[in-house]
């Protein structure tokens, strides 16, 4: 009599992320999303996709470093050249022509604005009682005037005046004259008068900015709302216990305004504020580093922190935070729908398609990664077939390497394989006894993940 052997079945598990969370490093960081990434992109999740490419539009000339950036009715840059100014114009970054070169005992200073269809360049000398401001209409910038203004911090333009701060002072030129910073000058209509105004802050102000109809100012450790409507009745409203770290580290992306605190990044609308920075665990270590800027629906973040000078994204919408890699940026501003950032020397477009655009884009030569948060199995029985499955789109450049880390160990790469276009990667694991997984793919250049996935069976002893 035969008998046929009696065989256990096998039981298959499986673990896959096809809607990716952004960036989370925190202990409690939920299934999906990811514990660490570099040049990964929020704004397209939950598809896990790399940023786009930074374009070059612009190289300051050689000797020339690049202190500012602006927009107005057309682009604006400043430079520090020779220990003094230049400022440069155009109609967008890559056609812009040297428009004003500062005397040469000036000092250097990105302290710009436009107002009036005027050109306003402030700080130009620090001694009081200097012809530090620099007026003159745009074009051609030949027989400028000079006139004698506070050495400021920040300005921000609301109304018929211009509003300043610095150390622990607001400086506020006269109603339609912002050439006339006198606050002591005799006059009828004192109210429309320059202004002065010192406060008991905790620290010195950093910034101002004109939001929603209101002049907003901030220290380090501070946040208020401008009260009043003159000279006379000028007063501050504390807003918060935040403040902004710098000029260029606050900006509005979508009607809601953005900054960089000690304590994070914080949102305000007009009347919420909250830190939305804490999935990222990282924090600025050099406050004159940090840079804010933006538009659409993607907040940009550069700071020196942990991992040295890099570009976080954030996307407002569906608040997430990814990694964009490290990016050595002095300031931002966005024209014409498109965000641009600038380091000492060169001005880029972010997030420009390669196939689109590839000249001076580095869409198909930036180094790429995504790690997944740990992947606890909770069971001690040896894993067969256990096995890892990629699928990749739209990819530039064909390298990616597929690594993983079992047991909090180093990580290991399985694979490392050409793919173009698209490619389902399918990797046998080598090893079939571990409690917890992280899986970490990377590569060259843009490309898109569609899911990760990793599956085993259990059983199937006779």
């Amino acid at each position: 009599m035969f008998v046929y052997p009696r065989l256990d079945s096998l039981k298959k598990y499986s673990h896959t992320i096809s809607e990716f969370s952004g960036l989370d490093r925190r202990p409690s960081a939920k299934d999906g999303s990811l514990s660490s990434c570099t040049n990964m992109s929020a704004e397209y999740l939950p598809c896990l996709t790399t940023r786009r490419g930074r374009k070059r539009v612009f190289q300051a000339p050689t000797g020339e470093r690049i202190t500012g950036i602006f927009c107005y009715d057309k682009v604006y840059m400043t430079t520090a050249y020779a220990g003094s100014t230049r400022l440069y114009c155009g109609d967008d970054f890559s056609t812009m022509t040297l428009a004003y070169t500062a005397e040469a005992d000036d000092l250097e200073t990105s302290m710009f604005c436009m107002y009036n269809q005027k050109v306003h360049l402030f700080n130009l000398k620090s001694e009081l009682g200097s012809n530090n401001l620099m007026v003159s209409p745009l074009m051609p910038i030949e027989n400028p005037h000079r006139y004698e203004a506070p050495y400021l911090t920040d300005i921000t333009i609301f109304g018929k005046r211009i509003f300043g701060c610095k150390l622990k002072q607001l400086r506020i030129s006269a109603n339609d004259d912002v050439t006339n910073w006198d606050y002591k000058q005799e006059r009828d209509d004192i109210e429309n008068g320059a202004d002065y105004k010192r406060f008991e802050t905790k620290s010195n102000f950093t910034s101002c900015i004109t939001y929603k109809n209101h002049v907003l100012y901030f220290t380090e450790d501070e946040f208020f709302e401008m009260s009043g409507d003159d000279a006379l009745s000028y007063d501050l409203v504390k807003l918060a216990d935040f403040g902004c770290l710098n000029r260029f580290s606050v900006c509005e992306v979508g009607g809601v305004l953005y900054f960089l605190s000690k304590e994070g990044v914080i949102r305000y609308n007009g009347n919420n504020i909250s830190v939305i920075s804490d999935a990222i665990c990282d924090k600025s270590t050099d406050n004159s580093k940090a840079v804010i800027g933006g538009g659409g629906r993607t907040l940009y973040l550069k700071i020196s922190g942990k991992n040295g000078e890099c570009i976080y994204s954030y996307d407002t919408i569906n608040e997430e935070w990814s990694s964009e890699g490290a990016f050595k940026g002095v300031c931002a501003t966005f024209y014409n729908g498109e965000v641009y950032f600038a380091d000492s020397s060169d001005i880029y477009k972010l997030d420009c398609s390669y196939t689109d655009d590839p000249y001076n884009n580095d869409g198909a030569s930036f180094y790429w990664e995504a790690v997944t948060q740990t992947i606890h199995l909770n069971m001690s029985a040896k894993k067969r077939g256990s096995k890892i499955n990629v699928y990749i789109t739209k990819a530039v450049s064909p390298r990616v390497e597929v690594s993983v880390s079992l047991d909090g160990g180093e990580f290991e790469t399985i694979a490392s394989l050409l793919v173009e276009g698209e490619k389902n990667i399918c990797l046998p694991l080598p090893k079939d006894s571990y409690q917890s997984i992280k899986i970490k793919v990377s590569g060259w250049g843009e490309a898109q993940i569609e899911y990760i996935s990793h599956s085993f069976s259990v059983g199937g002893n006779g």
